[in-house]
């Protein structure tokens, strides 16, 4: 009986590292997890789409909008520029007007570059 006893003591201190059935729990387990982990993000990814909509797909969302809004004002603020050298160079008797707006449209246009520049660099 005493030896029945110290096998069954034995076993339970030995501790042996090559548990398949322990190794197949726990990569099941990490399985889950991850399975869960990922259903979760497509139904916040799903979530946003639906809260966004279709001006919130082409923008962004309301982190990214101000961003959007200065890179859009900088490539209308500098086609404008351009359209008026241009009008500049076909009415040469207007010339001074066309020049003096198409100087204000850059600089629209270069204070929303500088303000997109400048918010990357926070």
């Amino acid at each position: 009986m005493a030896s029945d006893r110290e096998t069954a003591k034995g076993a339970v201190v030995q501790s042996d590292d090559n548990d398949p059935e322990l190794e197949n729990a726990l990569e099941n387990a990490a399985k889950l997890q991850l399975d869960l982990k990922r259903e979760d993000n497509r139904h916040r990814e799903a979530m946003n789409a639906q809260n966004l909509g279709f001006v919130g797909n082409l923008f962004g969302d309301g982190k990214s909008i101000p961003t959007t809004a200065a890179l859009v004002t900088v490539l209308l603020a500098f086609g404008v520029a351009i359209g008026l050298y241009i009008a500049a160079y076909n009415q040469p008797v207007n010339g001074d007007m066309w020049f003096t707006n198409a100087e204000r449209s850059l600089s629209v246009a270069l204070a929303a570059l500088a303000y997109v520049f400048g918010k990357g660099g926070k």
